[in-house]
């Protein structure tokens, strides 16, 4: 009979607490945007100046994966955990205080940098706790989905909720300070005490030297070029997304007060909801045919969102009895869409072992990044060409090639299922 090891009587399982990090963290990342609305108020600058801060944390965040993957292993998941949350808890305190934009950039850029740490570790994480393909889906779609439920938090947190109680907004930052608490108590040393995980000493020239040879390595697999340019076509599908239903809010269909300013964030709720479903569902039901599902959901409500709205004037609501079919539809095409994301990194994740998922992890967020900047440019310049009802079209192409893609080499997932467990546990 096995000896039952301390590690192994958590209060809450490991991949529990990777969730709760991708949630807080998501909270933070999403409150950046929020800035803009108190920037004069607090920082005496305009809103735009505050761009500078969404460039900083974006850029910080890839600093930080690129610096963290190559040591991930030869350092241990419990001290990457504990060190990164001890620094991010220093810096939540200080945000109330930092009443001069300078002072905040060097904030976000701290936040940012635990992060992309928080966030290579907490996937990489997930492969090592993940008993199977179906298992280890799963629990990317549950970690992807409580981070957007996380920016619907932000959106409400951040917003007027400590306005109405006579507090200022930036003391929200203190709220999140119990959940890394609890995370910085917890005893991580499962993932470091693993087996089959063999660790090597700390020596980071070595360790940057292996990180190349495995980033170009990747290179050389069909599945996972593939897959780069399945990511490539999800970011600007939702980039895309998101600059059409800021467009559809305030253009198409004009909702009242309470609904109006929130709307967004209900998006962005449901997006969230539908995650951690799929979440669900991935235990039950092949990865293929969810894939197909919301491929299939996402092109059809896409068509008829156009179909209804083409020949309408603007629809003023003013009770929610009024709201017309094309705002169902323009919601449920963001959740479908957001089903999407989660499976194709699962996929992609699973394509190595556990041993490279870090490094895997930090190529798959700089192109995640980098695709969406340049997806904005992209979809901005069609918005602007074409009216806004043609441009919302042209986001049927990428989900259309994203769902040929996958359907080409579905084939080599099958054995996805078989070989996932050796996948995990080699080297």
């Amino acid at each position: 009979m096995p000896k039952i090891q301390p590690q192994d009587l958590q209060l809450i399982p490991l991949q529990w607490l990777c969730f709760i990090l991708a949630f807080s963290f998501s909270v933070l990342f999403q409150a950046v945007y929020l800035f803009k609305e108190n920037a004069f108020e607090y920082f005496n600058v305009s809103a735009t100046e505050t761009i500078i801060l969404e460039q900083i944390r974006d850029y910080s965040f890839l600093t930080g994966a690129v610096l963290v993957a190559p040591i991930l292993r030869s350092v241990g998941y419990k001290q990457i955990f504990r060190f990164s949350v001890l620094i991010l808890l220093g810096l939540l305190a200080f945000v109330p205080f930092a009443s001069e934009l300078r002072f905040m950039m060097l904030l976000v850029m701290g936040i940012s940098l635990c992060f992309a740490v928080c966030t290579v570790s907490s996937y990489a994480s997930l492969a090592v706790l993940a008993r199977s393909s179906e298992h280890h889906a799963s629990m990317v779609s549950l970690l992807e989905g409580f981070a957007m439920v996380g920016s619907y938090v932000s959106y409400w947190l951040f917003g007027n909720l400590f306005k109405n109680h006579g507090l200022e907004w930036y003391y929200a930052f203190w709220v999140m300070i119990p959940l890394f608490l609890l995370v910085f108590l917890t005893d991580w040393s499962k993932l470091d005490s693993e087996v089959s995980f063999k660790k090597r000493s700390f020596m980071p020239r070595k360790d940057f030297a292996a990180f190349n040879r495995e980033i170009l390595s990747f290179s050389n697999n069909s599945i996972i070029v593939l897959f780069v340019f399945c990511l490539m076509f999800a970011a600007f599908s939702e980039v895309h997304y998101r600059i059409w239903i800021t467009h559809y809010q305030s253009e198409v269909v004009i909702f009242p007060s309470f609904l109006g300013h929130n709307f967004i964030s209900l998006t962005l709720l449901l997006m969230g909801i539908g995650r951690i479903l799929t979440g669900i569902l991935l235990l039950k039901v092949p990865k293929f045919w969810l894939v197909a599902l919301c491929s299939a959901a996402v092109m059809i409500m896409v068509y008829y969102t156009e179909g209804l709205i083409q020949h309408t004037d603007v629809v003023i609501v003013e009770q929610l009895n009024e709201v017309p079919a094309s705002s169902y539809l323009v919601l449920g095409s963001g959740v479908f869409l957001a089903c999407l994301i989660p499976m194709i990194y699962s996929s992609l994740l699973a394509q190595v072992g556990k041993f490279r998922q870090s490094s895997l992890l930090c190529l798959t967020l700089v192109i995640t990044v980098l695709s969406e900047q340049v997806s904005k440019r992209l979809s901005y310049a069609l918005y602007e060409i074409f009216t806004p009802e043609i441009a919302y079209y042209f986001i049927l192409i990428p989900v259309m090639l994203l769902f040929i893609l996958f359907a080409l080499f579905y084939h080599d997932l099958q054995g996805e299922s078989k070989e996932i467990v050796i996948n995990l546990n080699e080297e």
